[in-house]
Order: structure tokens, then sequence, then C-alpha cells
């Protein structure tokens, strides 16, 4: 492989001026604030509590401390294996080149991110540590009256969350279906244009590979919109569990299958247009013509499990959301209300959740521009960008200006004559 990657020099002057722009901007961002002062505000909640709700926390801090050391040890490694891939992308986009060799060291240079299956670990033993506070300080204020809705609450969380799961599974099913009928109905229309022009025929492969790489980038738009783990917030949490757990997949897993289906379909195009062979389209038609005939008799019967899955979710949402409001109103009129220790536990779960949102939606960025920069080698500046940001993530974790001296070596790059 040896690819140009821009096709006129205005493009690769722009890209590196992007670079350098990047370089600068993320110096003045922080995005890790809110998870660098957390044991401060677990401390400060402590200070607040009941004992056995004190016992919780530390217990929380204790976890927080030691994940959080883990975390700062990776980002150390993380920082110099990205300022080696920034380095190693800008090169290319300088001489306007990716080879093979470059592409592969690109690859090796990405950033070793076990420690993010940790951290979400972190996050959901926290989650349940104050959602275990939280139902402690209602049972505390509410007595007997309130634990049939906290049983309830427990039991409709279980069936909603295994219904999620199912719908999840058949989703899946259909996007594959869906997924196999496009590829079908394009690869009849080929074949039967093979049989009477074999150039023309060529020609709509040509056009249906270009169609395709556009869908790249509102593909990659949506995958990366689904890792923002928005969660209701109706005031204070009510509750951590139900506003979180139950909460937290927003679709991502299915932006993620359709862009591997994307991926995968322009690699085998490639391949196909790559290949001498196009012999016996009759055969092949056929062959074609009876795959699409039972793919489109499986789609609707999937379809229609979805539909009926979404709506028995949407029930068990509702009976949830009925019997959280329930139990927020008995707590609020049991006169022993306490907003200032929900609001505490609110504020922990919050930054918990930003840390682990800007973290894990980093790497997720870089990881999704490598896979496509074989597909599009212009992807190269966005995944410099992605790259920059985890560079910036990694010096606040680690308290080293890392990005200033990134900055220098780029600029040195971008004057260099070719």
């Amino acid at each position: 492989m040896n690819v140009v990657i821009y096709q006129d020099r205005t493009a690769q002057t722009q890209a590196l001026a992007n670079i350098v722009e990047a370089l600068v901007d993320e110096q003045q961002r922080s995005y890790l604030t809110d998870w660098i002062r957390l044991n401060i505000v677990i401390m400060e909640a402590i200070g607040g509590v009941s004992p056995n709700m004190r016992t919780k926390l530390s217990d929380l801090n204790s976890k927080y401390e030691r994940i959080n050391n883990e975390i700062s040890l990776a980002a150390a490694d993380t920082s110099s294996l990205m300022t080696k891939f920034v380095d190693n992308a800008v090169r290319a986009i300088k001489l306007n080149c990716l080879t093979e060799e470059r592409l592969q060291s690109l690859k090796k240079h990405t950033p070793n991110d076990t420690y993010l299956g940790e951290l979400e670990t972190f996050v959901k033993t926290s989650w349940a540590t104050l959602d275990v506070i939280q139902t402690m300080l209602i049972e505390n204020a509410c007595g007997e009256l309130v634990k049939s809705y906290l049983s309830n609450r427990s039991n409709k969380e279980a069936e909603l969350t295994t219904k999620l799961n199912l719908l999840y599974n058949e989703e899946q099913v259909v996007c594959r279906l869906e997924g196999d009928v496009a590829r079908l109905e394009f690869e009849q229309t080929y074949n039967e244009q093979c049989m009477k022009d074999i150039a023309a025929a060529k020609q709509l492969r040509q056009e249906e590979l270009t169609a395709l790489e556009g869908q790249i980038q509102t593909s990659e738009e949506k995958l990366l919109a689904h890792r923002d783990y928005s969660r209701l917030d109706n005031g204070s949490v009510w509750f951590v569990s139900w506003s979180v757990n139950v909460q937290q997949d927003n679709g991502e897993r299915i932006a993620q299958t359709l862009h591997a289906q994307l991926l995968a379909r322009i690699a085998a195009l490639k391949s196909e247009i790559n290949s001498t062979s196009d012999a016996n389209p009759a055969a092949r038609l056929a062959t074609v013509k009876a795959e699409l005939e039972t793919a489109k008799k499986s789609i609707e019967p999937a379809r229609q499990i979805v539909t009926a899955l979404k709506e028995q979710c949407t029930v068990l949402k509702t009976e949830l959301a009925g019997i959280v409001n329930n139990i927020k109103s008995l707590y609020e009129g049991s006169g022993c209300y306490d907003p200032i220790t929900l609001g505490k536990i609110d504020t922990l779960s919050k930054g918990i959740k930003s840390a682990s949102v800007a973290l894990n939606q980093s790497h997720r960025a870089l990881r999704i521009h490598i896979g496509d920069i074989e597909v599009n080698a212009e992807k190269l500046e966005e995944s410099v960008i992605s790259a920059i940001k985890i560079i910036r993530l990694s010096e606040e974790l680690v308290g080293m200006p890392l990005l200033a001296r990134t900055e220098k070596s780029v600029r040195a790059i971008a004057l260099t004559a070719n």
C-alpha cells in the first residue's frame, strides 16, 4: 500500500494547521476536574452522614484511590505512545503519503486501554454503593412503609434489564439482516449488469464503493455521539441504578454494529474491485437471488419481535418511573428529607460519570479513526486530533505538561521542507 492522502496541497496544509490549532486549544481544556477532586468530595460527604454510610463511603474512597493510581500509571505509558503516534502521523501528512509500513507503525502505537475495563467495574460498583446509601436514607426516614416499594423497584429494574438485553439481541439480528438485504440487492444488480456489459458493471461497483465511503463520516459521528452516557436527572439522582444503569445503553452498541458492517462492506468491495475474476455471473446471480429471498422473508418477523420488545420496555419504564415517584413522595413527606446528603450523592455520581465518559470517548474515537484510515487515508488528521485529546487527558492525570512538547515537535515537522 502506498496511498496519496490529499489530492491538493491546500487540503494538506489545512490539515497540518488544524492539528497545530488542536494542540494549542487542548492545552486550555480540562476534562477530569471532577474525577481528580473525587476523593475530596467523598471525604466531604463522609463528614456529614451516619456511621454505617460513612463505612461505605470510606470503602468507595479506597477503591477510587486504587483505580486512580492504575489509571495514572497507564496514562504515563499512553502519553508516550500517543506522542509517537502523533509524530508518525504528522510526518505521513507532511509527506502526503501513507505507506503500509507507516500504517502498521501507527497501529502499533495505539494506546493500551485495558485499564478502561477496571474503570468500568469501578463505575458500576460505585453506583451500586451510592444506590445502597440512598436506599438507607429512605428506609431510615420512612421505615416499613417504603420497603415494599423498594422491593418492587428492584424487581422491576431486573425485569427491565432483561428485556433491554433481549431487545439489543433482536436489534442485532435486524441490523444483520438489513445489511444482508442491502448487500445482496446490489450484488443482484451488479451480476445482472455483468451479463449485459462488464465495463458498465465495474463502473457501477466503483460508484457503490464511493457512495459507501461517503457514509463513513455520518456513521462515525453517530457512533461517537452515543458515547455520551446521558442519564435521567430529576433534580437529585432518584435512583442511581434506575437513572444510570437501566438507561445507560442509548444505542451505542447498535451504532457500533452498523459502523462495523459499513467498514466490512467497503473492504469487501475493494477486494472485489482488485480481483480479476468475475466468472460465471449467471450462476452467482441465481445464488444471490435465493439468499436475498431468504433474508427478506426473515426480516419482517425479526422487526415485529423488536417492536413488541420496545413496547414491553416502554411499559416497564413507565411502571418503574411510577414506583420511583411514589418512593420520592413518601421520602419527601417523611419529615426526615435530607437534600444535602442526596446532593452529595448526586455530585459523586456525576463526577464518576464524567471521567468515565471522557476517558472512554477519547479512546473509542481514536480506535474508530484508526479503523477508518485503511478505508480513507484523510481520516489520519482526525486520528491525530483524537490522540492529542488522549495526551491532554494523560496530562491531567499525571500532572505534567506533555502537550507543549508535542506542539513544538509538530510545528518543527510542519515547517520542514519535503
